[in-house]
């Protein structure tokens, strides 16, 4: 995947950042790959589970602490859901009636992934092998919609119902968005170049809803929310 130039521009600045003040010979580098499951309300991916994978740099800062910089891409699952509105319904020449469960469905999957850059503090807890940090990150998060189906809102009359009216759905809306986010968690380096890692996650991002005629009697739209999703995650990591 090509790396948009505005976060290939951030990454570059975050590095040099991290790599002027002391040189490159005290710089350490890995990568580190996790999994986990997002705390409270799954929201519109009708899922808990995220993966994520993060190149790192880290420098030392005193003896028992450390700065680090992280370049991240997570993917939160997504799952097909019905969303169907079984209410009263517009059909574009000005009629109403009810949705009619028998020739509608509404079926939306809310796609979420994205790159992140942090930046973070991690000091070593006592004379162990653990260690706790903490930071805050700048996530780019692309929120994509895909809708299929149709709406059928009946009209009542002489002969019965009539539901031939049907709005046709396939439409895949997305918008990326870049906002703030916050991390806490806990490192073990169980040897000087590997380690696991508990990670307490939030992340900002704009969440996109495609919204049919059908439903409101007016042009069909889409619509944006801001959201915030806390996850937390357990990873494992390797320094080179």
């Amino acid at each position: 995947m090509k790396l948009p130039f505005k976060q290939a521009s951030l990454v570059a600045l975050l590095a040099m950042g991290v790599a002027l003040p002391v040189g490159a010979q005290d710089i350490q580098y890995g990568v580190k790959f996790g999994g986990g499951a997002v705390v409270g309300a799954i929201g519109p991916q009708a899922s808990r589970a995220t993966m994520n994978a993060a190149f790192f740099a880290e420098r030392p800062f005193g003896k028992t602490s450390e700065i680090f910089a992280e370049f991240n891409y997570r993917v939160y699952r997504s799952v097909d859901h019905e969303v169907t509105q079984f209410i009263t319904g517009y059909n574009i020449n000005g009629t109403t009636g009810a949705i009619i469960p028998a020739t509608s469905v509404d079926i939306r999957k809310d796609n979420l992934d994205g790159y992140s850059l942090s930046v973070g503090y991690r000091q070593q807890i006592f004379d162990s092998v653990f260690w706790w940090h903490g930071g805050l990150s700048l996530n780019n998060l692309t929120s994509q919609q895909e809708v299929t189906g149709q709406l059928a809102p009946g009209v009542a009359t002489t002969a019965g119902v009539n539901n031939t009216n049907r709005e046709g759905l396939n439409f895949t809306p997305g918008k990326s968005s870049l906002r703030p986010g916050l991390f806490l968690g806990a490192q073990a380096k169980l040897t000087p170049n590997f380690f696991t890692e508990v990670n307490l996650t939030g992340v900002g991002y704009q969440w996109v809803n495609y919204v049919p005629y059908a439903y409101t009697g007016q042009p069909a739209h889409v619509e944006t929310t801001n959201k915030f999703k806390v996850s937390i995650d357990i990873n494992v990591g390797f320094r080179f």
